[in-house]
C-alpha cells in the first residue's frame, strides 16, 4: 500500500485510492439529497455570469450532475488538478494591428 507521499504513475495520489467500502456514485439518482445541494454555489455563479438567473432547483441540479456523469465519470475515477491559469498578455501582445501609419 502506498502513502500518501507516494503515487505510482497512472494512479492517483493515495488520498483518493477507492477501499471498496465506499458506496460508488455513477448518476445522479446515486446521490443523497444532501450531496445534490453541493453544486448549488456554482449553479449560482452559472446562472450569473451566463445571463440565465438560473437558482438551485430540482432541474438545475439534475442537470449539472447529468453533466457530471455523462462521460462515465464516477466516484472511482481519480480527480484531475486543473491547469495553471494562463498568464496575463502584455499590452503588445493583447494588441491588434489594424493599419500602419505612414
Amino acid at each position: 500500500m502506498l502513502d500518501s507521499s507516494s503515487t505510482t504513475a497512472g494512479q492517483p495520489p493515495s488520498s483518493q485510492f477507492h477501499s471498496g467500502v465506499s458506496h460508488v456514485v455513477s448518476k445522479h439518482s446515486g446521490l443523497t439529497p444532501g450531496q445534490k445541494k453541493l453544486c448549488d454555489n456554482l449553479i449560482v455563479l452559472l446562472g450569473r455570469h451566463n445571463l440565465s438567473g438560473d437558482a438551485p432547483t430540482d432541474g438545475t441540479r439534475r442537470v449539472l450532475w447529468k453533466a457530471v456523469f455523462a462521460s462515465g465519470w464516477d466516484t472511482t475515477c481519480p480527480i484531475v488538478a486543473p491547469r495553471d491559469a494562463p498568464r496575463n498578455r502584455t499590452h503588445h501582445e493583447a494588441a491588434t494591428e489594424c493599419g500602419t501609419i505612414t
